[in-house]
C-alpha cells in the first residue's frame, strides 16, 4: 500500500478554511524515534545559563550602584537634617533674640515714659522756677511755678525780654554776667555754672529777690543744647539778712557807745578826776591848768578821730596824733623821731585803731612824765609776713624796780589783749622800749571795706 508523502505548504498557501490545529500538527517536524535519531547538544539551555549569569552580574553591579547611591542619599539626608537642625536652631535663637529685643525695647520705652513723666511732674510741681533759654536771651520754656513767684503766666514770660523781667541794677548785672558766660563758652573755656542774686519784676508792680543758677548743658555729640536754669525765691532769706544786719548794726552801735564811754572814762574823765584831786591838795597855777586842759583836749581828739571816721587808716590816725602832740612835746624840750611805714597796712576796725592809739599815747606820756626822757623814737611798720609792730623807745631812767600803784601799764596790757596783740617792756641802756606786736591776719578788719 502506497503511503503519500506529507505536503509542506507555506502559510501563504494554506487554505483560509483549514483547521488551525491540524495545520499546526502538520507543520511540526516528524520526530524520529529515539533509538534511531542522535540528540544534538541543547545550545539554547547553555545560552540561557550564560544570559542568566550575565544578568546576575549586571544585577549585582546595579545593586552595588544602588547601594552607593543609597549611601549618598543617606549622607545627603543626614546633611540636610543637620542643616535643617542648624537652621531651626538659628531661627530659634533669632526668634528668641527678637523676643528679648522686643521685651527690652518695651522695657526701655516704659522706663523712658516713667522718666519723662517724673521730670514733667518735677517741672510742673516744683516750687522753684525751672526754665530754658536760647542764646538770644529768650525763654523757650518756663515752669508753671513762675506765676506764683511773679504773677505772670508761663506764656506771658516767654514773650518778655530782660528789660521786662529785671529792674535796671539787676538788668545790668545780667547783661554783664550773661555776656561773659557765653563768651567763655564760645572760647572753649566754660565755667560750668553761673549763680546770681537778682531782683525780678512782679505783675503787681512789686519786686522779688531770687537766687538764679544757670548752666550750659552739652549733648552727647558735643553740641550746645540750651541754657538751663533754676530760679528760687529768697525773699525770706533777704528779709532775715536785713534783720540780721539791723541787729548787728544796733549791737555795733551799742558796743561803740560802751567803748566811747569807756574811753572817755579812761582818758578824759580820768584826767579831769586827777586834776581835781591834785587841786584839792594844792592849788594849780595857770600853766598846770593849761597843760591839763590840753591833755584832755588831746584825749577827746583821739577818741573823735578814731571813732568818728569810718575809713580812717592807721597811717592817717598816727599822722593826726603826731600833728597834735608834736608841738607840745617840742615845747617841753623833747626830741621825737617818727619812722612810720604803714602804707601796706590793711584797714582796721575802729575799736582796734583806738586801742593802738591809746597804747601809743600812754607810752609817750610815760616817757615824758615818768622816765624823764629827752629823746624819743617812734617806729611803726607792717612786715611782709603780716605782722604789725609799733615801738616807742626813750633814753630815760627806765622802769622802776617796784611798779607804781597806778593802772597805766595794766590798762595798756588789757588793750593789747583786747585786739589780739602782745605788749612787751624791754629795758635799754639807757631807757626803755615799749613794743606792740599784732598779727594782721587775726586782727579785726574794718567792716566798711
Amino acid at each position: 500500500m502506497n503511503c503519500a508523502r506529507p505536503v509542506h505548504r507555506s502559510s501563504e498557501q494554506r487554505p483560509m478554511n483549514s483547521d488551525p490545529a491540524g495545520t499546526a500538527a502538520a507543520d511540526l517536524p516528524r520526530q524520529a524515534e529515539p533509538h534511531l535519531v542522535r540528540q544534538p547538544p541543547d545550545t539554547t539551555a547553555m545560552q540561557s545559563v550564560g544570559d542568566l549569569e550575565r544578568l546576575v552580574h549586571e544585577l549585582r553591579v546595579r545593586q552595588h550602584g544602588l547601594e552607593i547611591e543609597n549611601e549618598q542619599l543617606r549622607e545627603s539626608q543626614a546633611n540636610l537634617e543637620a542643616a535643617l537642625a542648624m537652621s531651626l536652631a538659628a531661627n530659634a535663637l533669632e526668634c528668641r533674640a527678637l523676643v528679648v529685643d522686643v521685651a527690652e525695647r518695651k522695657e526701655m520705652e516704659e522706663r523712658l515714659r516713667i522718666s519723662e513723666e517724673r521730670y514733667r511732674l518735677l517741672a510742673e510741681t516744683a516750687i522753684d522756677v525751672i526754665w530754658t533759654m536760647n542764646l538770644d536771651g529768650r525763654f523757650t520754656f518756663v515752669s508753671p511755678s513762675v506765676q506764683q513767684l511773679r504773677g505772670f503766666t508761663p506764656e506771658e514770660v516767654l514773650q518778655q525780654s530782660f528789660e521786662d523781667i529785671f529792674p535796671p541794677a539787676s538788668q545790668a548785672l545780667v547783661h554783664e554776667q550773661f555776656g561773659r558766660f557765653l563768651a567763655e563758652f564760645h572760647a572753649g573755656t566754660p565755667t560750668g555754672t553761673m549763680r546770681l542774686e537778682l531782683e525780678h519784676k512782679c505783675k503787681d508792680g512789686s519786686t522779688v529777690w531770687t537766687d538764679v543758677i544757670a548752666c550750659l548743658p552739652i549733648s552727647a555729640d558735643s553740641t550746645f543744647v540750651e541754657i538751663l536754669g533754676v530760679t528760687r525765691d529768697i525773699s525770706e532769706r533777704k528779709q532775715a539778712e536785713a534783720a540780721q544786719r539791723l541787729r548787728l548794726a544796733e549791737r555795733s552801735r551799742m558796743q561803740e557807745r560802751e567803748q566811747l564811754l569807756q574811753d572817755l572814762h579812761d582818758g578824759f574823765a580820768s584826767q579831769l578826776a586827777s586834776a581835781c584831786l591834785r587841786n584839792e591838795y594844792r592849788v594849780l597855777n595857770r600853766a598846770e591848768v593849761g597843760a591839763l586842759l590840753r591833755e584832755c583836749l588831746d584825749d577827746l581828739h583821739l577818741v573823735v578821730e578814731a571813732l568818728g571816721h569810718e575809713d580812717l587808716s592807721l597811717n592817717d590816725a598816727i599822722a593826726d596824733y603826731r600833728y597834735r602832740c608834736e608841738s607840745r612835746l617840742s615845747g617841753l624840750g623833747m626830741q621825737v623821731d617818727w619812722v612810720i611805714e604803714l602804707s601796706a597796712c590793711p584797714p582796721l576796725e575802729r575799736r582796734t585803731l583806738l586801742n593802738i592809739l591809746r597804747i601809743l599815747q600812754e607810752s609817750l606820756n610815760n616817757a615824758v612824765k615818768h622816765a624823764q626822757a629827752r629823746q624819743i623814737r617812734v617806729a611803726a611798720c607792717c612786715h611782709p609776713d603780716g605782722q604789725l609792730r609799733i615801738a616807742v623807745c626813750d633814753d630815760g631812767i627806765g622802769l622802776p624796780a617796784v611798779p607804781a600803784a597806778g593802772r597805766g601799764l595794766a590798762n595798756m596790757q588789757r588793750r593789747a589783749r583786747d585786739i589780739g596783740g602782745r605788749l612787751a617792756f624791754t629795758p635799754l641802756a639807757p631807757g626803755t622800749s615799749v613794743s606792740l606786736t599784732l598779727s594782721l591776719s587775726q586782727a579785726p578788719v574794718s567792716l566798711w571795706t
